[in-house]
């Protein structure tokens, strides 16, 4: 199949992402992560090199805690996904040692990470008070210790995973399981913003479209008012910025209430992009934005395959959005 394109268009704000037919679970290992830390390395062995599932040292710290008495992995997920729950599997011989396992998530690098460049030891000496906890592994009388994770605030997308286990009081200061699974919410952005109803004869609508990215491709978005039956005008003013965005100002004319604006956005490689409006009148003011972060290094699906990437918004009232899928031919 050829390179896919992105392509989602945003006709409002907040985030609502829908309930996905089924889960997607896979296995954390050397090979699915971008990169991990550790306190300390069992026999010099480091996770991000050396995780293999079902070996007794997939992940093996020494008997030295930190200075806080805690044994901890940091994992950097090769993806940000929205996490729906975190299975660890302790060893048959050691089950204790999975037990009593703090897990965070962050979508960003935990602050006060400190490490060398040539090595997975690190330390952990700031606050992670912005970590979110998914929660503890419990005593089973079984070897898996399922941690699960739901969330009703749509900003929570995880691309860091922190396992921390405070070993001060106990006996065995080890921290060691056999395996570690990722439960996922695969994303189904589904937007609902009821057309503005109020728009004056006079009155404007600008839009402000800010796209970042870590490649040299161009963004391009392009704005159009859309009406109730679907048709689409370019009754707009363009300008570009300096700063790379665009804008447009839309001035809706004598009965055109039920219109929307509707922003297509076009992207190849990943990035993410900031779209705001502002409706200026007597009676409302609506501001928003939204975040679409596409895939990193897309490369060639086959029939089957999934692409998935995730649309995150905030903002009043609720908003929709719609997205889909765009060959290169344009099909």
């Amino acid at each position: 199949m050829a390179q896919l394109l992105a392509l989602c268009a945003l006709c409002a704000a907040l985030c609502a992402l829908g309930g996905a037919a089924s889960s997607i679970k896979f296995n954390i290992t050397k090979t699915n992560i971008a990169a991990s830390w550790q306190s300390s390395e069992y026999f010099n062995r480091c996770f991000r090199d050396t995780a293999v599932l079902e070996q007794w040292d997939y992940f093996h710290t020494t008997g030295t805690p930190d200075s806080h008495g805690n044994q901890w992995l940091l994992i950097k997920l090769s993806r940000a996904i929205r996490v729906q729950s975190v299975t660890v599997y302790g060893r048959a011989a050691e089950p204790s040692r999975a037990q009593n396992i703090e897990i965070l998530l962050s979508d960003r690098l935990p602050p006060g990470l400190n490490t060398s460049s040539d090595s997975c030891y690190g330390t952990l000496s700031g606050s992670l008070s912005s970590l979110t906890q998914c929660g503890v592994t419990k005593y089973e009388q079984t070897q898996t210790h399922k941690v699960a994770c739901s969330y009703s605030d749509c900003r929570n997308v995880t691309e860091y995973i922190l396992l921390r286990k405070n070993v001060r009081n106990e006996s065995d200061k080890y921290m060691n399981f056999q395996a570690l699974e990722v439960e996922e919410v695969p994303s189904k952005p589904e937007f609902l913003l009821p057309p503005i109803t109020d728009w004056k004869d006079g009155h404007s609508v600008s839009v402000a479209v800010n796209s970042s990215t870590d490649s040299a491709v161009t963004t391009s978005h392009r704005c159009l008012l859309e009406t109730r039956d679907g048709n689409r005008s370019l009754n707009a003013t363009q300008t570009a910025e300096s700063d790379g965005s665009s804008h447009w100002r839309f001035t809706p004319q004598r009965g055109h209430n039920g219109e929307q604006i509707r922003c297509d956005v076009v992207q190849k490689l990943s990035g993410s992009l900031i779209f705001s409006q502002t409706v200026n009148n007597s009676n409302l003011e609506v501001k928003y934005k939204a975040t679409v972060t596409w895939p990193r290094n897309i490369a060639p699906k086959k029939e089957g395959e999934a692409l998935s990437f995730v649309v995150l918004t905030d903002g009043n009232p609720e908003p929709s959005s719609q997205c889909w899928l765009q060959l290169v031919s344009g099909a």
